[in-house]
């Protein structure tokens, strides 16, 4: 967690660029030191970042006196992103960004309004929640598939030019959900859920 291929403690633009670290390193690390006053900023344009961590952001100081602003403006991310936010760091991540399956949930959680999160290879049996404001963006030939026990949670927009494969949708909460049982299971009374493929479920449901 220490170093990285690339280390900033001041201000860096990186633009249309390929980093790339050792299999369990970090691509991009970014502090500002215990010094108050000693701000960091880093901006990634259209940069491939590959790297068991794309970018892993901390600080030193004790107190929250210096900031670490990191701007992810579209490209693709070979990995995982590691910030302390609660420390004066702030991951900002627009623009079209790929991903990969692996990381897709962490990415999500650090885009910002308008960007649009582009899955690169197939991906089932996660949870994954799409902020507001965020599209996610199924291409073609890539498969979403939401297992029997997980969800789809859209709070932003979803753009399917492949394959969602969801048993049902519960408009209100906008969840997709891998089992008729499990949409109707979990939203209780006053719901309305749509049942997007043929189901051959036999046992009873309950709704909560």
């Amino acid at each position: 967690y220490d170093t990285g291929a690339i280390m900033n403690w001041g201000n860096a633009i990186i633009n249309n660029s390929v980093v790339t670290a050792g299999s369990n390193g970090t691509a991009v690390y970014v502090s500002s030191g215990a010094d108050a006053g000693k701000d960091s900023k880093t901006v990634l344009n259209e940069v491939t970042l590959n790297a068991k961590y794309t970018v892993y952001s901390t600080k030193y100081a004790t107190q929250d006196t210096t900031t670490q602003d990191i701007d992810i403006v579209g490209g693709t991310l070979n990995g995982s992103i590691s910030a302390m936010t609660s420390k004066g760091n702030d991951v900002s991540l627009t623009g079209n960004v790929e991903t990969k399956a692996d990381y897709l949930s962490t990415v999500l959680s650090f885009a910002s309004e308008g960007a649009n999160v582009i899955l690169t290879n197939d991906l089932t049996n996660k949870k994954i929640t799409v902020p507001e404001g965020v599209t996610l963006t199924i291409p073609e030939d890539v498969t979403f598939t939401v297992s029997a026990s997980r969800q789809l949670i859209v709070n932003g927009s979803l753009n399917v030019e492949g394959t969602l494969d969801a048993a049902a949708y519960v408009t209100e909460t906008k969840t997709y959900s891998g089992t008729l049982a499990n949409a109707i299971k979990l939203i209780g009374d006053g719901h309305t859920v749509t049942l997007l493929k043929d189901s051959t479920e036999t046992t009873a449901i309950q709704p909560y």
